[in-house]
Parts: C-alpha cells; structure tokens; sequence
C-alpha cells in the first residue's frame, strides 16, 4: 500500500507545486516576479534526495531550512526579499509572513501593542478573545447596532464612550459579511485618545488595490488574511506595523507565535497573492449583480462577499446548490455567503448567478411554512424542473456599475443605513462578566434552554460567538447551532453549561 503514495492527491501536492502554482494565473509574469517561488522553482530542477524533514520525502518543493532556502525567522535571502517587496506594496514599515493564518497575526498585534485594556466589538473574531484572555488583556465590550438579524460594525456613538481609558481599539473590517468599518472616523478617534488602532483584516487581503478602504491606511498594526480572499494556500497571511518601532515590537511577537516550521509552498503562495493583479472585470460583474437585487443581496461594501438573503429558507437553499455541484462559504440559517476573490473565474460567477436568479425566483414564491428550517427537506426542490424554468425565466441583464466613489460611500453609511443580513444571536452579557460557577458539565444541546453557557460557541465560519460564557442558552440558537453543518465550543453534540450560577 505504501508504494501507492505517490498516487495520493496530498502528495501530488509537493510533486507537481510548479503546475498547481502557474494554474493561479495564466500570467507567467507574476510567478516570474515571485522570490520564494523563483527560488523552489529553481532548486527543483536538480537532484534533490531528502534525508531532511519533512518526513513525506517527496522532493524540493515542500522543503525545510536548507542552505539555499532562507529561514522565516531570521530571514536574510529570498525570504527578506518577499517581505519587503510586500511591506512596500501595502505601505508598512514591515510586513511578516504567516503561515499559521490570521489567527497568529491577531496575537501577534495584540503582543505587539503592548495594550492592557482594548475596546473589542462583540462580534470579534474568537482569536481575539483567546489572545486577550492569554496576554491578560481587560476586554472593553463595544455594542453593535443590527439590522435584518445581523451584527454591524460599532457606531461613533458607542466607540468614542467605551474608547475613554482604553490603551486601544481593535477593529474588525471588513468582517464576515463584507460591512466595512468607518475607518477615517476610528483612526481620528485613535489620534484624539492616544490609543493605537488595530485591524482585523483576515477578510480584507485584496483590499490593498483600494486604498481608501484599505486596514494599511489607517492601522497601526493590522493582520492580512491573504488566503481567504487572494490566492493563497491555506493558512497564508500577513501582519504588518506602520512605524519602525512597532514593527520591532510585532517582529518579536510574531517569532512568539507562529511555527518554526512554516511551510515553503505556502510562504510562496503568500507573495504570489500580495503581488496577483486586480480583477476589474469581476469587481465590476460582481457589482452589477449586486445592484441588480437589492432586496436579495445584502452590501456592504466588500465585493468579494456575495450574501444571499433567504430568511428560513437558507439551509434548505444551501442544500440545493451543494446538490447542483456550488459551494458557498456559509449559511447561518439567514444568509447563504458566497466568498470571491480575485481568482475567480468569470464563467464560474455566470453559472452563479444563474442559479442564485433560479432560487430567488423559485423560493421567493414559496410561503414561509412550507419550508422552514426546521423542515429543512431537500424533496420540495427535488424536481429540477421547475428550477430550470426558472433560470430561464431569468434572462441576462446589463446594468451599470457603481463607482468607486459610490461604493465606498455606500460602505461608509453602516452606521446610517445598514443593509447587511446575518445569524440571529442570542442576547449577550459582557464577555468578561463575573460570574461564580462550582462546577461545569457537558449536556445535550436539545436539553439546555435557559440554563448558563459556560464556554463560547457559535458557527464555524465566521467563528464569532454566538454565545459567550455566562450567557442563557435561548431556543433559537440551540436551533441554529443544530441545524448548521460545522460549529465551535461544542464537543460531540453537547454544550458546556454551569451547574451552579451566581450573578454578581
């Protein structure tokens, strides 16, 4: 069976990177202009046996420090190279591979900023609440206004009351959904406190084309989730500070938390993204179907979060497409969110909107009960034909596209004029709460309304919690929890709860 290795796919991986790299881009030019890939391509070409890590053997592609490589954590050669060439690119006084993905960047800023109490929105990502319970870092809870079941971005009002007295303000944007922060308001509010402003970007990689929107022009220290909207592989990202000083601070925090064994292919793939070309022609596609239902696709601003509104129905809708070969990012039992990004091919996008026209048309005529998510039967779309007459009933259209000056108007009136949909949560006390537990226990979902959680879930994506510790388990949660096919904080179908609770 062994012999059978080299036919697996995860191996074939390491032996053919130099094709799975070019099928990124049909421009050589930028593979051409890759350093960490010029030199793995160029070492390739020899003789290579491994009697070095990692233990797969399969070759010079997926390889670990060797004389000719460079090293992540010192970095002197092709390594240095890249990162100043991505320093440069998205205006940083330096930049820093990650291959441990964003996660690993929110920590090393949160090191970094040398912050001991931070204004949070309650909607962070749960990377940031690990990293401030690690780091012994005081939470300043900031409230999020809402808007057709989904978390917005904090307001002016409610940042500039809880900033007083915080060392920082840690923003996410764009977050999950594509809602952009008010960012020149957050980095004015920064300048007038004191406090040093830091950005999750982990969706925002592609975001350096657009300046104006951009985390880099306004953060201190700021985290690239290169692989999630640029083309990456998996766990590729980027931390970068915008002073020398802090740049010294997060060099050292970062060699803290990211692995000593980073993986080359991915370091590669990280350079090739920063350095991949904007897609004009899709923004404009994507922006244009957007326009064309507004009713159906919430905007906010990012245009590689494509968020389908389908109410109760959006499990049943996800099921559907899963079904027809099409894959979306996530559904939280409201939205169905499908992820672009620069990469994406243009035929592929036609084929969505063909089919997502089909089920506007096809599930928006249904009545609510009969399909529910608690009924979530895939047989009430099982005849296809009535979703391809659909699709044909939806014939093509041109529209106009918005300017850039529209779009980032538009992604700034989040605190006006929230279009945005998203996952029902339930009422929330502050993350930090004080609360006296004797003892916890695991205990079926099903069996926990109304009793007190005692460790924070949600779903996975978009890994914000959706219950923190402390919180009363409501019905509609345990139903969404339930009903979403991958979550976090639960263990086996169960949930942690307090088998004893005091409020102070």
């Amino acid at each position: 069976m062994f012999s059978r290795f080299s036919d697996l796919s995860s191996f074939r991986l390491y032996k053919k990177s130099d094709s799975a790299m070019k099928n990124f881009s049909p421009d050589k030019r930028v593979l051409d202009n890759c350093k960490i890939y010029s030199m793995l391509h160029k070492y390739s070409k020899g003789r290579h046996l491994s009697f070095h890590t990692p233990g797969h053997k399969a070759g010079a592609w997926d390889i670990t420090e060797l004389s000719y490589s460079d090293n992540l954590s010192c970095p002197k050669g092709v390594i240095k190279e890249a990162e100043n060439d991505i320093s440069e690119i998205l205006g940083s006084a330096a930049s820093f591979i990650l291959t441990d993905g964003s996660t690993a960047g929110v920590l090393s800023m949160l090191k970094a900023s040398g912050a001991r109490r931070i204004a949070v929105a309650e909607n962070a990502h749960k990377s940031v609440y690990n990293g401030c319970k690690l780091l012994g870092i005081e939470i300043v809870s900031l409230d999020v206004p809402t808007a057709e079941k989904m978390p917005l971005q904090p307001t002016r009002a409610e940042t500039s009351k809880k900033i007083k007295g915080a060392d920082a303000l840690l923003i996410t944007s764009p977050d999950y959904y594509g809602n952009l922060a008010d960012l020149p308001f957050f980095r004015a509010l920064c300048d007038e406190t004191g406090a040093l402003l830091l950005i999750d970007g982990a969706h925002g990689g592609h975001l350096h084309f657009d300046r104006e929107i951009y985390a880099g022009t306004y953060a201190d220290l700021w985290v690239d989730g290169v692989h999630k909207s640029l083309p990456a592989l998996t766990q590729g990202a980027l931390v970068s500070a915008k002073t020398p000083a802090l740049a010294e601070a997060l060099a050292e925090a970062a060699d803290i938390f990211r692995t000593t064994s980073p993986s080359y292919p991915i370091m590669a793939s990280v350079e090739y993204a920063v350095k991949y070309p904007r897609n004009t022609a899709l923004e404009n596609a994507v922006l244009g179907f957007v326009r064309a239902y507004p009713d159906k696709i919430r905007f906010g601003g990012d245009w590689t979060k494509l968020c389908a509104v389908f109410g109760d129905r959006a499990f049943v809708v996800q099921k559907y497409l899963e079904k027809r070969g099409i894959y979306a990012e996530f559904c939280d039992g409201n939205v169905v969110m499908f992820y672009l990004s620069p990469a994406t091919k243009i035929a592929n996008f036609k084929r969505l909107k063909k089919e997502l026209r089909a089920c506007f048309s096809f599930f928006g005529d249904l009545p609510s009960s009969e399909n529910t998510v608690e009924e979530a039967d895939i047989s009430i779309v099982s005849d296809e034909k009535k979703i391809s007459s659909a699709m044909q009933a939806n014939e093509e259209t041109d529209f106009s596209i918005a300017s850039d000056e529209e779009k980032i108007s538009s992604a700034m009136q989040a605190n006006g004029k929230p279009t945005l949909s998203s996952p029902p949560a339930a009422e929330k006390s502050p993350f930090q709460k004080d609360a006296e537990a004797s003892e916890t226990e695991w205990i079926p979902l099903e069996k926990s309304e109304g009793l007190t959680c005692a460790k924070p879930c949600g779903l996975f994506p978009p890994c914000t919690p959706l219950l923190f510790a402390g919180d009363t388990i409501d019905k509609k949660t345990i139903g969404l929890l339930s009903e979403a096919d991958n979550v976090f904080g639960l263990s086996g179908g169960k949930i942690s709860v307090y088998k004893t609770y005091k409020n102070n």
